[in-house]
């Protein structure tokens, strides 16, 4: 009996032995495969390290390995815990570093709006682009935007030529085209009666007339026209013309020093027999001695300047221009006689008067009614 239960007693043990060495061989296995699989792990990570800075170049590598010095201590703080608030003491800006904890104060959190703050904001309309816009925006294609860059070329060299163009008209339309605008006639009243003549004639003048031509035919249209008369002549607004305008119109041509000197005029019309319609001047000068020596050096050009006064009438021009001296009531009379009968240029001084006539009868016939 004592031989059985001894046999069944090692048996037991036997078991017991068998089963405990069976448990530490699977936990050794367990740990040696977590072993083993770390160690691989180990070496694929050291492996992928190095082909990373193989392929990163040193200056990358460099910033890297300080961003990994800056956040080296950050390892650590998943296994530091931080200490228990005891005395709920609040922690420093660096312990809460050296823990991982955020140092900032929260943001406080926003309540939401109310109701009537919503109605009252304002809405904001999100505007939507412009085509203009979006294709501004659009990427462009390089043929694109070289035919863009040639048609803008084009219009800036049309832009240049309308331009040019433009400034070539206006020169040629203000040169050739444009004429001013007349300024206002000045208002002159009719000529004073330097010769005491009653007879009077008027011509009303319109801008643009030929003066001579109007004056010649408005004469010889009058019949019974008296031997001497004043001739004045008026524009298109009414006013009378002034020496000025009377010897542009009649292409009646007085030297500029002479004309300086002249403080009125009378135009006159002659209708004497055998000589037929003329014209004549008298003139009233501020010196008379200036005067007498601006009509001596004027000699040469009177028969030019003069020949509107024959009312177109042809008249020979002498082989020499003397002028020669003559005398009537005292009064001495420059004349030049020209090849035609009765015709000649005389002119005289009598008092403040410059009298000038187309021949002796018509100078005697002044000097008559003046005297």
């Amino acid at each position: 009996m004592r031989t059985f239960e001894q046999n069944e007693q090692n048996k037991d043990i036997l078991e017991k032995s068998r089963i405990r060495t069976m448990s530490k061989d699977l936990k050794e296995i367990q740990t040696m495969k977590k072993v083993t699989s770390e160690k691989e792990e180990s070496e694929k990570e050291k492996t992928t390290e190095e082909k990373i800075k193989e392929e990163v170049p040193k200056e990358e590598i460099s910033k890297k390995e300080e961003t990994i010095k800056v956040a080296e201590p950050t390892k650590f703080i998943e296994h530091i815990t931080p200490p228990e608030k005891k005395n709920e003491r609040e922690l420093s800006p660096q312990e809460r570093l050296a823990y991982g904890v955020d140092f900032r104060r929260p943001k406080p959190v926003e309540k939401p709006p109310s109701a009537e703050a919503l109605k009252s904001a304002p809405v904001k309309v999100s505007k939507r682009p412009s085509i203009f816009e979006f294709l501004k925006r659009a990427p462009k294609h390089p043929k694109l935007s070289k035919l863009n860059a040639l048609v803008k070329s084009k219009k800036f060299l049309a832009l240049i030529i309308l331009v040019f163009a433009i400034s070539i008209g206006s020169f040629l339309y203000y040169k050739y085209y444009y004429s001013p605008p007349l300024p206002p006639s000045p208002v002159i009243p009719e000529p004073a009666a330097i010769v005491p003549i009653e007879n009077k004639i008027v011509i009303n003048y319109s801008e643009g007339e030929n003066l001579s031509a109007k004056v010649e035919t408005k004469l010889r249209r009058m019949s019974n026209l008296p031997e001497i008369s004043r001739l004045n002549i008026k524009n298109q607004n009414g006013y009378y013309l002034g020496l000025k305008d009377i010897t542009e119109k009649l292409n009646i041509k007085i030297p500029e020093e002479l004309a300086a000197n002249i403080k009125d005029y009378n135009l006159l019309v002659f209708s004497l027999k055998d000589e037929g319609l003329r014209l004549g001047l008298v003139f009233e000068v501020a010196d008379i001695k200036l005067a007498e020596s601006y009509t001596r050096s004027w000699e040469s050009k009177m028969k030019v300047n003069l020949r509107t006064l024959f009312l177109h009438s042809y008249v020979k021009t002498p082989a020499r221009l003397n002028f020669q001296s003559g005398v009537y009531q005292n009064v001495s009379i420059r004349y030049l006689n020209l090849p035609n009968p009765f015709v000649s240029i005389d002119y005289a001084f009598v008092g403040n008067k410059l009298i000038i006539t187309t021949s002796k009868a018509s100078m005697y016939k002044i000097i008559d009614i003046i005297k």
